[in-house]
């Protein structure tokens, strides 16, 4: 209850304790944990609420949403970089999937960077969380002299990473 972003599923496949099960107060609370530490909620607060019938009772979770984007840009000056501009857009909680979707670049006299990564954090829908994560980037060092048309590209790198990783983190691939 409360989430306007973050898909239902999202919320349950984190809990511990399922519809129909015998009360446990250590799976609720280490459900409470495992959607708090999802990072998209500001406040999260189990609610315990009569059932349909009596010995039975129907357990909501109530969240109150937060921001999980992140936007940020810098500026900065290295004697091997020189100065450089840097800027980041990254969704936490992309499409309200718990998916992870980012943007970097940096763009500096000597060197520069783009990259952009994507991770799913459930790629069953039931079972064991196994998570997905893949990235691209690419970059470019240069040897800079009085002008740019004198430039001379030292160096150029392009990177792509996939990996599949378990919950205790450890990869697959």
């Amino acid at each position: 209850q409360g989430n306007y972003k973050t898909k239902d599923f999202v919320i349950r496949r984190e809990l511990e304790i399922q519809e129909g099960e015998v009360f446990n107060a250590l799976k609720v609370r280490r459900s409470f944990e495992r959607v708090m530490n999802l990072q998209f909620f500001k406040n999260v607060a189990p609610d315990y609420r009569p059932g349909s019938a009596e010995g039975l009772m129907n357990l909501v979770f109530s969240v109150e949403e937060q921001r999980t984007g992140i936007i940020s840009a810098g500026v900065g000056i290295g004697t091997a970089s020189g100065l450089s501009l840097n800027a980041e857009v990254r969704e936490n909680n992309f499409r309200g999937l718990g998916q992870t979707l980012g943007f970097k670049v940096e763009f500096g006299q000597l060197r520069k960077i783009a990259s952009i990564n994507f991770s799913e954090p459930w790629i069953l829908p039931r079972g064991p969380q196994i998570s997905l994560g893949a990235s691209l980037s690419a970059s470019m060092t240069v040897a800079g002299y009085a002008l740019p048309s004198q430039y001379e590209v030292l160096d150029t790198n392009t990177g792509k990473m996939v990996a599949i990783n378990n919950p205790n983190g450890g990869n697959f691939l």
